[in-house]
């Protein structure tokens, strides 16, 4: 969903259909005309909801649809992968900012939390290292704290192990410089602490 076209930011929303058996090439996309308001590309996006059936997507650099204005009045946006509906869900609890967030990564644990790291305002100049914790079944923000500098990051990778860590891996810092690929930022959500830790590897 989202994302950015030869012609600019985009709406679109389309999906694969994996559920029947196929071989050689893979099935068609199928395109879902959307009814979101704003076109958006750098938005992140996690499956959540009380039945993990509502896809909730979060920032970016959004217009309005109407008239191409900028627009970050509304950072979280949902999607009922079971009614097909768009909706601007109101959250309870002190919001991200600054705004816009752009390039953030976020994953979700089983309880429904969608953790929101880093990201930057828009052209990785100044890149962030706090933490935002979404609540998909409660919609409510918490906060999880800033980290230190160091740990700065935008358009990174991040995966959530069993051991309730996240890791989180390569990316840019201030200024759109990349980031070590061995340097490694986890995330320990029980104590929302953050470190760096360097892991020699030879990268393929």
């Amino acid at each position: 969903m989202c994302g950015v076209t030869d012609v600019g930011w985009s709406r679109d929303l389309f999906y694969l259909d994996l559920s029947e058996p196929f071989e050689g090439s893979l099935p068609s996309l199928v395109d879902i005309p959307s009814q979101l308001p704003v076109d958006g590309a750098f938005v992140t996006a996690s499956t959540g909801g009380s039945d993990n059936s509502t896809i909730f997507i979060f920032g970016g650099l959004l217009t309005y649809v109407v008239n191409g204005s900028a627009d970050n009045s509304d950072l979280v946006f949902t999607f009922s992968t079971s009614q097909n509906i768009w909706e601007t869900p109101s959250i309870s609890g002190t919001s991200p900012t600054p705004t816009p967030r752009v390039a953030v990564k976020s994953v979700i644990d089983k309880y429904g939390n969608m953790y929101l790291f880093g990201g930057d305002g828009g052209g990785g100049v100044v890149t962030y290292s706090d933490i935002y914790i979404l609540n998909t079944i409660d919609l409510t923000w918490s906060y999880g704290g800033s980290v230190n500098t160091t740990l700065r990051r935008t358009l990174a990778t991040g995966v959530l192990l069993n051991s309730g860590e996240i890791l989180y891996i390569g990316g840019y810092t201030d200024g759109f410089k990349a980031v070590d690929i061995n340097t490694v930022s986890r995330q320990i959500l029980q104590h929302t602490v953050m470190i760096d830790i360097h892991k020699q590897t030879n990268i393929l």
